[in-house]
């Protein structure tokens, strides 16, 4: 359940692995619990000259198979350390901390066409492990990445006017194809087309090359530039995609779960959970004041990125601005995992009421957005980066009786961009939602505020239409919209007029560089408030939760249990940490998790 609906959505993807790490002097025991729980078959074993299992010769550690999706019996038990390509790279991994990247290499169905390469990512030892030998323990998640899809799904119609290879350079004097869109390209001349150009970068102990070239007599030649900015790190975002998807959450249940108290906060109930963390309804032991409380676990972020989320936290605590959610207290949880608690919200979020209620009136568009620059405002002027403006994100309340009230959630992912904390900041981290990630976001140049004005934008998109601005059946289709395409109007989108005012502004916000959008919160507001529309009234507001408060409170009841689509998950990437990404569903932030049953107006 875990892996399969992140297979399904990246079809580059052809295997996910799972190797737990086995010393030799414990391999007896291993294989005998493994029968106890039903794997009465199972050994460790080294395919022999049939191409059949055989058991494994005595080594100082071994690496079987123990999990592969798609699933294949033919796989089960195999020892890694038996191929020594494999075995090479397999312990560096292991012994490095780090991601490890193969050679190519082709799978036994695949045509000779196909290339993939292995990307092998360690696991943590948790402090306390399962005693069940599939469960979590030190080993290796291995994803098997067929190239030709990524390739594809990255330059879509663009393959048309160009040709692409990339290619492997690690070895001297050797290069390998991992991918020509056609045979032969790789020996073909620059001469023989309008433009050429070539880049090599560095993917994980691995040197690779793309050659771009423009097919003669298309005119091809502008759009070289812009492709090549994007390429190399889309495709190496695509090929780390589903390495936090394995079993993290299975380890947060395992160390959360039993606890009933975490500092001054009893637990009362889940309301969401996911690679990152798990959200609690909860209660002040002592001032029974509601509270929510987010508990992230080291194992599923790194304990890196975990003294990243306390030094922002506590920087978040000090915002006072009331479209802002108020975080009441922090802390180390028992087992190791940190948490924070802030105010637990009745209502709705803007994608929860989008997706029932259809899309909203330009004026309640622009009432909502400027509450939200009202938040990011005095957060920028801290020095901090939300990183994850959404719609899930935003929740709308009745506060003080005031109706339509933001609340902007889950400032755990803020990114301090004045600290000087070499050991807290690592370089490299990729975080947001697809839908709402800013080009340079994705190329991994780095956090401003100009990101979450993208966002923001991404949002009011949104909220107009009623759908994101790019669509793709995959992540990485979405991502690489966002880098080079131009959105649809919002009124082209939406097939009825939308203010052209506020439309121009939305699209602004949307702009693939910083300098083409808003310079600040501050001057997105006052534009917002200069737009000719009539005021969002509170006997709108009024109205319209009073007209759709039953069916918002029915669709909030289904959801709770279900994960976020696919496309909605928020993503770390970390591009220099041996995790590579951990996905977590809305669920399992404070967005959703936070949403509870929409209280009667009083």
């Amino acid at each position: 359940g875990l892996v399969g609906p992140s297979l399904a959505r990246h079809p580059g993807i052809a295997y996910l692995e799972w190797a737990p790490e086995v010393l030799g002097k414990e391999r007896a025991d291993f294989e005998r619990r493994l029968h106890e729980v039903g794997m009465t078959g199972f050994f460790i074993g080294d395919p022999g000259a049939d191409g059949k299992l055989q058991p494994a010769p005595p080594r100082p550690r071994h690496l079987p198979l123990l999990y592969l999706a798609p699933a294949s019996d033919s796989v089960v038990g195999m020892d890694l350390t038996f191929e020594p390509s494999r075995r090479e790279l397999a312990l560096r991994a292991l012994s490095e901390d780090m991601l490890t990247v193969s050679p190519q290499f082709r799978l036994i169905e695949d045509p000779p066409e196909v290339r993939s390469v292995a990307v092998y990512a360690p696991l943590i030892r948790p402090r306390h492990p399962s005693q069940d030998p599939r469960g979590p323990r030190r080993g290796l998640a291995i994803l098997i990445v067929r190239l030709a899809p990524m390739v594809r799904t990255v330059l879509g119609d663009k393959l048309d006017t160009l040709e692409l290879s990339l290619v492997d350079e690690s070895a001297p004097g050797v290069t390998d194809v991992l991918f020509e869109s056609k045979p032969g390209l790789s020996k073909r001349a620059d001469s023989e087309f309008d433009d050429a150009f070539a880049q090599s970068f560095e993917f994980h102990s691995r040197h690779w090359a793309i050659r771009f070239l423009a097919k003669p007599g298309t005119a091809a030649a502008h759009l070289l530039s812009p492709v090549i900015a994007s390429f190399g790190a889309l495709l190496s975002l695509a090929a780390m995609l589903i390495l936090g998807t394995l079993d993290f959450a299975k380890r947060l249940r395992y160390e959360v779960e039993a606890a009933q108290q975490i500092g001054q906060y009893r637990l009362y109930r889940k309301l969401g959970e996911g690679g990152m963390g798990v959200v609690y309804e909860a209660e002040h032991a002592l001032l029974r004041r509601p509270t929510a409380v987010k508990v992230i676990s080291p194992k599923a972020v790194g304990h890196g990125a975990l003294e990243r989320f306390e030094r922002e936290v506590k920087a978040t605590s000090q915002l006072t601005h009331p479209n802002t959610v108020a975080v009441y207290d922090y802390g180390r949880a028992p087992h190791g995992g940190f948490y924070y608690a802030m105010e637990y919200l009745p209502g709705a979020n803007t994608e929860q009421i989008v997706r029932v209620t259809g899309p909203m009136p330009g004026s309640r568009v622009v009432h909502l957005l400027r509450q939200v620059c009202g938040s990011l405002a005095e957060a920028h002027g801290a020095g901090l980066v939300h990183r994850d403006i959404k719609p899930a994100n935003l929740m709308c309340c009745l506060r003080g009786g005031i109706h339509d009230f933001i609340k902007v959630l889950d400032f755990g992912l803020v990114k301090n961009v004045r600290a000087n904390n070499p050991v807290a900041s690592v370089a490299g981290t990729i975080v947001g939602t697809p839908h709402y990630m800013a080009p340079e976001i994705v190329l991994n140049k780095g956090a401003s505020p100009s990101t979450d004005l993208y966002a923001l934008g991404a949002v009011g998109y949104f909220l107009l239409t009623g759908g994101e601005v790019f669509r793709s059946d995959t992540l990485l289709g979405v991502v690489a919209h966002h880098v080079s395409d131009k959105p649809e109007s919002p009124s082209q989108r939406l097939g009825a007029p939308i203010h052209a005012g506020l439309e121009a502004l939305i699209l602004r916000c949307l702009a693939k560089t910083a300098a083409e959008r808003p310079a600040s919160a501050q001057e997105l507001e006052a534009e917002l408030a200069a737009l000719d529309l009539p005021a969002w009234t509170q006997a709108q507001a009024a109205a319209f939760w009073a007209r759709e408060r039953e069916r918002l409170q029915d669709a909030l009841a289904a959801e709770q249990g279900t994960g976020a689509t696919p496309l909605g998950d928020t993503l770390v990437v970390d591009l220099q940490d041996r995790v590579g990404l951990v996905t977590s569903t809305e669920l399992s932030t404070s967005s959703t998790a936070l949403a509870t049953p929409i209280e009667p107006a009083s």
